[in-house]
Formats: C-alpha cells, sequence, structure tokens
C-alpha cells in the first residue's frame, strides 16, 4: 500500500507541474502573435488558387478538421462563412476577408471554442511555372494554458504547418 501511494503522489506531483509549466509558459508568452512565411511552390498560379479555394478538400489536409460546413458561398461556391469541427471537440467560425482571385485568399477566424482569433493571408505571385507564396498570420489566444502548448512546437507552428500543407502537395 506505501507504495502505491508513494507512486500516486510522485505522478500527481508530476501532473500538476506539467500543468505549471504550460500554464506558466502561457502567461509569460504574449496573447498577440504576428508572422509570415515565403515559399515557392512548384505549380502555376492557377494550380495553386485551386487548391487554396478546394474548402471541400479541407478535412483531408488537415488531421484536426474532422468536418466542414460552408454557411454562406459565393456564386464561384467559394465559401464567405464557414465552420470547422475539431477532432478536440471544439469548433471555429471562419468568414473570408481580402479577395482577390488568384492573388489574395484571407481567412479570418471571428470565433473558436479554443479562445482563438486571428486572420491568414495566403498573397500568391506568379513566377512562370511556379508560385511565390507567402502567409501572413496575425492571432490572438486569450487562454494561457493553449498559448503554453505553443511550447514545444513555437507559436509559429500553425504558420509553418499551413505553408508546408500546400508545399507537400504540389511536391508529391
Amino acid at each position: 500500500m506505501n507504495a502505491i501511494l508513494k507512486f500516486s503522489m510522485t505522478l500527481s506531483l508530476l501532473l500538476f507541474g506539467f500543468l505549471g509549466v504550460f500554464l506558466s509558459a502561457g502567461l509569460l508568452q504574449d496573447a498577440e502573435f504576428e508572422g509570415s512565411r515565403t515559399e515557392i511552390i512548384p505549380a502555376n498560379v492557377d494550380q495553386v488558387w485551386e487548391y487554396l479555394v478546394d474548402f471541400q478538400d479541407w478535412k483531408n489536409r488537415r488531421k484536426e478538421v474532422v468536418a466542414l460546413e460552408i454557411l454562406e458561398a459565393d456564386s464561384e461556391k467559394i465559401p464567405l462563412r464557414w465552420k470547422q469541427k475539431s477532432s478536440m471537440n471544439g469548433y471555429l467560425l471562419f468568414k473570408r476577408g481580402e479577395f482577390v482571385p488568384k492573388e489574395i485568399l484571407e481567412s479570418i477566424l471571428i470565433e473558436s471554442s479554443f479562445q482563438l482569433t486571428g486572420r491568414w493571408k495566403y498573397t500568391l505571385e506568379s513566377l512562370g511555372n511556379t508560385t511565390r507564396i507567402t502567409l501572413y498570420e496575425k492571432t490572438t489566444i486569450e487562454n494561457p494554458m493553449i498559448r503554453g502548448s505553443y511550447l514545444f512546437n513555437g507559436r509559429d507552428a500553425n504558420l509553418k504547418q499551413e505553408i508546408e500543407i500546400v508545399l507537400n502537395h504540389f511536391l508529391r
């Protein structure tokens, strides 16, 4: 019984220690983040644009997106407002921001169950058979525990992941 009690106490202390580290890291991090990343995509701007506006395929690209509901779309069937359901039992509600076909596509996260809001803007520049793509991110995470979860991956983890998803699609 004594060994079980010691093990339980040690495990409890470790768990509280990890929670304390994440909370402390989250409290020390700025709630706002702004950054960008640029890559050259081995595809023409038309192909990259078609990939970016294919919202129906998002749940196949991102493992954490389990469902995507288009709430409103334009005449080209490109979403104006949509809701993503997450594998973490949450949701993200987006609206389309700045939009210039084959040049700029901006998504604005207006509400989420993760206390996250922000903007992601793709800009495309044709380089003939390749495309320069830049992704700008400006986000706010109100919850310090969620900010703390970025301790190991870096606050720019979403930015890196998003641009790599596009790049990897065209490198296959």
